[in-house]
């Protein structure tokens, strides 16, 4: 929860994508995007290189999906 909004700097909201997963109920959605607080100031341009960043699909691993664990103890999530 944020106390005080004035915090709050630029606010993109970059990607939205419905997961599909093996958890039973309502669908899940990555919301994928960029914030900056608001005494951080960035140029435009810059800013504009991390919202097309954001727009990328995440590799993160889904939630519920199933994978592989490696000898090294890593997960690979099975995304298509």
């Amino acid at each position: 929860m944020v106390t005080n909004t004035n915090h709050i700097g630029r606010v993109t909201i970059a990607n939205v994508i419905k997961l599909e997963t093996d958890i039973e109920g309502a669908p899940i959605y990555r919301f994928q995007g960029v914030s900056l607080p608001s005494s951080i100031i960035l140029d435009h341009y810059a800013y504009g290189l991390l919202e097309e960043r954001a727009k990328e699909k995440n590799p993160a691993r889904i939630p519920g999906s199933q994978g592989v664990i490696n000898e090294d103890h890593t997960f690979i999530s099975n995304v298509a």
